[in-house]
């Protein structure tokens, strides 16, 4: 994995926690959201 994969991945990260820490999502919402994000982001790379 490059290093810019991985970094992408670990902000996607922070971005889908963020609702959950506000309170507007759940944290199995993030992780959805995370998952679906980065196996988008690693078919595109």
């Amino acid at each position: 994995m490059s290093a810019w994969l991985a970094a992408v991945i670990l902000e996607l990260g922070r971005t889908a926690a963020a609702p959950a820490a506000a309170g507007r999502s759940t944290a199995d919402e993030a992780k959805v959201v995370l998952r679906k994000s980065a196996l988008r982001l690693c078919e595109a790379g």
